[in-house]
């Protein structure tokens, strides 16, 4: 299975049609990809539906950088698949 950032990077591909090339852990979704509330709801929404999680929407705007929503997504993934109680 391919892990997260790999997914994560075809969803912005397929979605967004952002090269893959443009995308790193340190890539600015603003200032590098004019990320704008249209591509954030699309993300949002392929990110539900690819991993079935419903990341806080607060915690996914302050996603500053693509590493910074791989690691919600990570966070996100493991809870959701988490046996521990809470």
């Amino acid at each position: 299975m391919a892990s997260i950032e790999q997914q994560l990077t075809a969803l912005f591909v397929e979605d967004l049609r952002i090269a893959p090339g443009q995308l790193s852990p340190d890539t600015h979704l603003v200032a590098d990809l004019a990320f704008d509330s249209l591509a954030f709801r699309i993300t949002m929404s392929s990110i539900e539906a690819r991993f079935g999680i419903t990341p806080p929407e607060r915690a996914a705007m302050a996603c500053m950088t693509f590493g910074e929503l791989t690691e919600l997504v990570t966070q996100c993934v493991a809870a959701k698949t988490d046996p521990t109680p809470r």
